[in-house]
């Protein structure tokens, strides 16, 4: 249940809402590949976090608006479900 993307298996974990002064709060993921590795995406030393929302990581994968992706979401006593997203 994930996506392909550079040959690699990656999933966003949905990691608990976090809040920033300016913006407000915003849902925090991450992305981890196949074995649960927390993966480092474009290069950045820290997890991927969206702040925007769905668009924002549609514009970070570059995905088209009829594709479907998975991710796995965190609940705040750390099990997960699968979920499915229509980008």
């Amino acid at each position: 249940m994930c996506f392909n993307t550079n040959q690699q298996n990656i999933q966003f974990a949905y990691i608990g809402d976090g809040f920033k002064a300016l913006t407000g709060i915003y849902r925090k993921y991450i992305a981890v590949n196949e074995k649960n590795q927390v993966l480092a995406l474009r290069g950045k030393s820290q997890p991927f976090t969206p702040r925007g929302g769905i668009s924002e990581i549609r514009e970070f994968l570059n995905a088209s608006s009829t594709e479907e992706y998975h991710f796995i979401d965190y609940d705040f006593s750390c099990k997960y479900s699968l979920f499915s997203l229509q980008l």
